[in-house]
């Protein structure tokens, strides 16, 4: 019988190191990608991911669900979030609730000008007093 295991707060290298003894973990890269093959009791599992960091999470995660379901299945539901969670760490706009865009005003070459100078310009024409631009 396995007995429990916390698993809050670390990673699945760290579930790995303390469950098993004797892991050992290569790398290649082939420019774009790294890939990771991990030994744990004489199994070899392979993972590959754009960083060591990734390849090795990845390939962990493959030798916890294979050797460790039960600690498998831990990670993966502290990783879903639930419906009663909160959004504050969720990346992306928050949903839209009942707010309808504003429509953009249309604007022509008179409006923007390309320059300061073009902008006084503008400014000196609309005015009622007669003004020149030195340039």
């Amino acid at each position: 019988v396995q007995k429990r295991h916390a698993v809050e707060g670390k990673t699945p290298a760290q579930i790995i190191n303390e469950l098993f003894q004797g892991i050992t973990d290569t790398y290649d890269n082939d420019g774009l990608m790294f890939k990771c093959t991990l030994t744990v009791m004489g199994q070899v599992f392979h993972a590959v991911a754009s960083s060591k960091k990734n390849a090795k999470h990845e390939a962990c995660m493959i030798a916890l669900k294979s050797l460790r379901p039960d600690v498998h299945a831990a990670i993966e539901s502290l990783n879903t979030p639930s419906s009663n969670t909160s959004r504050m760490n969720t990346f992306g706009p928050p949903p839209s609730v009942g707010i309808t865009p504003m429509k953009k005003r249309k604007v022509d070459s008179t409006d923007s000008p390309c320059s300061l100078k073009d902008l006084l310009s503008k400014l000196c024409l609309e005015g009622n007093k007669k003004y020149k631009l030195d340039s």
